[in-house]
């Protein structure tokens, strides 16, 4: 059962180990868990995992606020803040992006930048980004042509 602590076997182990003791995954088998216990901390619903030909996951979005006067939706106020602290989350989650890449390449050395972004729920475009950053830093290259070609993670220090 996803929601409870699991034995974990990866798609391609020799890829996995080095992902594992690099410390781009903390443990095998505990992601779900964190997943939920994240989601009960912000007072989520407790999210659905489903595993039959791939792996599913649905989160939950918070209950939207209505303001209680007028009795339209409120949305959340984004424009506040400075350009530092856009530009820190930026780099944030660029940052989680390049790392979920990794964890894709690690599972399936063959996958498709647009398989990446379907996965991750960003556009191709922004895995390609990703990914070019990544090649230049001597993380990540493709080996053989698009079709027929790998991934091959050289090195996860940063």
């Amino acid at each position: 059962m996803l929601s409870s602590v699991h034995a974990s076997r990866p798609v391609n182990p020799v890829l996995a180990n080095p992902v594992y003791l690099t410390g781009y995954i903390e443990q095998m088998g505990t992601g779900t868990t964190d997943i939920i216990e994240r989601c009960e901390k912000v007072g989520l619903h407790t999210p659905e995992f489903y595993q039959v030909e791939d792996f599913r996951t649905i989160l939950w979005r918070p209950e939207s606020t209505e303001d209680q006067d007028s009795g339209q939706h409120v949305a959340p106020d984004h424009t506040s803040g400075s350009q530092e602290t856009t530009e820190k989350s930026s780099q944030k989650s660029s940052q989680k992006s390049s790392q979920k890449i990794l964890e894709l390449v690690a599972a399936d050395d063959k996958i498709t930048t647009q398989e990446m972004a379907n996965k991750l729920g960003i556009s191709r475009r922004a895995v390609a980004k990703a990914i070019a950053k990544m090649q230049s830093e001597g993380i990540l290259r493709r080996v053989g042509p698009d079709k027929g070609g790998y991934w091959e993670i050289i090195s996860t220090d940063r």
